[in-house]
């Protein structure tokens, strides 16, 4: 008797772990590798809506702009889409500052 309850406390055990796994997860998508020639850092993962997105180049542009100059929408493009601004903080940086809702 206390053989078949050891039995069936270990099987019911191991299909709680079997049953747990990633699979609904969401995968956090990987940034196109393409960007690493032109982007040196960027902000990435969870962050807070209040928080700026900043995204430094590794050189700068063939024309830099005066720091805090808005940039034309359609540079940088995020999904899902934010709506905010876009403005230079120096030669190689950029800084997105997102509307309030």
């Amino acid at each position: 008797m206390k053989l078949a309850f050891r039995l069936a406390t270990i099987l019911v055990a191991l299909s709680i772990l079997v049953s747990c796994n990633d699979k609904g997860k969401k995968q956090a998508s990987a940034p196109d590798s393409g960007f690493g020639q032109y982007v040196s850092r960027y902000t990435s993962g969870v962050i807070s809506v209040k928080a700026p997105i900043i995204v430094e180049l590794n050189q700068e542009p063939k024309n830099p702009k005066q720091p805090g100059t808005e940039v034309d929408g359609k540079l940088i493009t995020l999904s899902p889409s934010v709506k905010g601004t876009v403005q230079w903080m120096d030669a190689r940086t950029l800084l997105l500052r997102r509307r309030n809702r």
